[in-house]
């Protein structure tokens, strides 16, 4: 039974992202039908008008993406929905520059090396955390080396 309420949970969970994560209506209609140098020409005018965003800006946009009920800082990893994570962090104050280890700062993650700025891809977390993982190859493991 619970496993049964776990995929329903998984999706619905899915099913209403997919919902909330449409393409706006007419968006692609410029490009309909085309192909070649016209559709390549066609998309471009779509996204030419996008606004950069700066690699810095990503510590903004953490403020409105990965803040929790309490206003701290949204550490995917220290957290514990429900309970007590073993600390938080405050937006700015707690922003990494330098740090000492555990606990002392949150910084920006790539989960890809292709793309600088997009904050759905760079995630916030510790800076150790950040650190020691660099250096390991993706895969599964019992326990972290640090």
């Amino acid at each position: 039974m619970r496993k049964q309420s776990t995929l329903l949970l998984l999706v619905l969970l899915v099913s209403t992202n997919w919902l909330l994560a449409q393409i706006p209506s007419g968006y692609y209609t410029p490009a309909t039908g085309l192909t070649g140098a016209q559709l390549k020409t066609a998309l471009y005018n779509i996204i030419k008008d996008h606004t950069v965003k700066s690699y810095d800006y990503l510590w903004t946009a953490y403020q409105t993406t990965d803040k929790k009920a309490n206003g701290k800082v949204w550490d995917m990893y220290s957290d514990v929905p429900g309970g007590t994570p073993p600390y938080e962090y405050t937006f700015g104050t707690n922003q990494c520059g330098n740090y000492s280890g555990e606990n002392s700062c949150y910084n920006r993650e790539h989960n890809t090396l292709l793309v600088l700025t997009n904050v759905a891809i760079i995630q916030e977390r510790t800076r150790v955390i950040t650190v020691s993982i660099v250096s390991l190859k993706a895969g599964s493991m019992t326990l972290p080396p640090w």
